[in-house]
């Protein structure tokens, strides 16, 4: 197998250099963002070569892994969305697809509730639905586990309700279905 053609680069978000690294050209910008405490954007491994001979695929490395530097402000779902969005910002001008697993997948929530407007497609990859409500801009990433664990968040998960509810309405492909007497959203979408 052929290697893939990688362009690895940083941008300076606030006080953070961010790397990413950018494969492929043409069609709809694929922006991947992988899994946290480990992950990296090696985890995305064949599929990046796969896809990126029909698009361009844009890896970010979240802040605090891998590359990517640490910075000073305390780590959240709306700051990585934030470094991902001026990545998106600097490397096109168009809406672009989304792919997030796990971490990367809660981040993909927070941008997408706070960037309808740069998202064409969104595929979330386990990532859990109950975090999207509390990914939302402005709630600190540990406070958020915190919260899950003690079975608090229901006031969170009602505040930013309309919201992410909203945001997700933007994005093709969304069904809603009552649970629990909370709305969830299953977003179903194929990247083609």
């Amino acid at each position: 197998m052929e290697p893939i053609q990688r362009l690895g680069t940083y941008l300076r978000v606030d006080e953070a250099n961010i790397y990413y690294e950018t494969y492929g050209s043409g069609g709809t910008p694929l922006v991947l963002l992988h899994g946290g405490l480990y992950g990296y954007i090696e985890e995305f491994g064949e599929l990046i070569g796969e896809l990126s001979k029909h698009r361009g695929v844009i890896a970010i490395a979240t802040r605090g892994h891998g590359r990517s530097e640490i910075g000073t402000k305390p780590f959240s779902y709306a700051l990585f969305a934030s470094d991902a969005v001026a990545v998106i910002h600097h490397e096109t001008r168009g809406k672009v697809d989304l792919l997030g697993f796990s971490d990367g997948a809660v981040t993909s929530y927070a941008l997408v509730s706070a960037h309808p407007e740069l998202i064409r497609r969104l595929v979330a990859i386990g990532g859990p639905q109950e975090v999207y409500r509390l990914a939302a801009p402005g709630t600190d990433r540990a406070q958020e586990f915190l919260a899950l664990r003690r079975g608090e968040g229901l006031t969170a998960i009602r505040g930013c309700q309309e919201k992410a509810d909203a945001a997700a309405g933007e994005v093709a492909g969304v069904q809603r279905e009552a649970h629990g007497g909370f709305k969830r959203s299953r977003i179903t979408l194929g990247l083609h």
